[in-house]
C-alpha cells in the first residue's frame, strides 16, 4: 500500500443549509463568496421537498437525460460531485438507489 500527504491541501468547507435553500444556487454562492473555481464536493445527504433531477437515459457517450420534476418528499442517500470553472456538477442517489445528475445547463 502507498498513500500520500498533500503539503498544502487548499481550504474545507462545511455547507449547512435551511428549508427552502435552493442546492445548486446556494453551493454557486459559496463558491463565489470564497473565491473558489475548482473543488470537489465529497459527502452530502439531504431530503428535498421539491426536485428537478435529470436521470441518464442512455448508456455510453454522448450522454442523453430526462427531466423529472418531483414535488414530492425525496431523502437522497448520497451526494457528491465536482465543481469546475465555477460550474457544479453534483451527483446523487436515492433511497432506491437511482442515480441522478444535476448539470447547470439544464435544471
Amino acid at each position: 500500500m502507498k498513500h500520500f500527504v498533500a503539503k498544502n491541501t487548499g481550504r474545507t468547507f462545511i455547507l449547512r443549509m435551511e428549508r427552502g435553500d435552493l442546492l445548486r444556487e446556494k453551493i454557486a454562492e459559496l463558491c463565489r463568496n470564497e473565491k473558489v473555481r475548482d473543488a470537489v464536493v465529497l459527502s452530502g445527504i439531504a431530503t428535498f421537498d421539491i426536485a428537478n433531477i435529470q436521470m441518464s437515459n442512455t448508456v455510453g457517450f454522448p450522454m442523453g437525460y430526462d427531466v423529472h420534476n418531483l414535488s414530492e418528499s425525496l431523502e437522497l442517500a448520497s451526494l457528491d460531485g465536482t465543481i469546475i470553472n465555477g460550474e457544479s456538477l453534483i451527483r446523487t442517489a436515492d433511497k432506491d438507489g437511482v442515480f441522478l445528475i444535476s448539470r447547470k445547463s439544464d435544471a
